[in-house]
This record gives C-alpha cells, structure tokens and sequence, in this order.
C-alpha cells in the first residue's frame, strides 16, 4: 500500500489542490508470450484546498475537464512516487 501527497495547480480551473493518494500496485508475471507487468489495483484521493475538503464537490460536479485532469495528475503521481522510491 503506497502513500503520497502532492500539490496540482489546475489548468481547468483556477485553483491549487493538496492531493492525499493512496493506492496499492499488483505486479504480474509474464508466461510465454505475454511480458511482466505492474498494475493499479486500488486507488482512492482526496482534494483539499486550504484545508477544506472539496472531493465530492469536484468530483460531483460537471467540469468533466477538472475531472479528468485531477485523475490523470493522480496516475501520473502514483508513477512517479514509484519511481522516487
């Protein structure tokens, strides 16, 4: 189970987000022709700003935009923290 925390600035809107990550990989082996491979398998985050938590604000809301950037920050985070380990 891996753990992080890092800020994101919003290019969809104007605000900067603190995001509290927690996620578990899953590495598979390879057979015959198919190679190794790691996997997110459990992933969850939390948004705040300032302290206030704004998860099923943003994550309710229709900026599908904001959505689909704060995840892709998130995968994107979880690499990286791998990575840096």
């Amino acid at each position: 189970m891996g753990y992080f925390t890092f800020e994101h600035d919003c290019s969809n809107a104007p605000i900067t987000l603190t995001i509290e990550v927690t996620y578990e990989l899953k590495q598979f082996s390879g057979y015959d022709y198919a190679r190794d491979y790691t996997e997110v398998t459990e992933c969850s985050f939390e948004l705040f700003c300032a302290g206030i938590d704004l998860t099923k604000c943003i994550l309710n809301s229709k900026n599908q935009k904001l959505i689909n950037e704060i995840e892709g920050a998130v995968e994107a985070g979880i690499w990286n923290h791998e990575e840096t380990k």
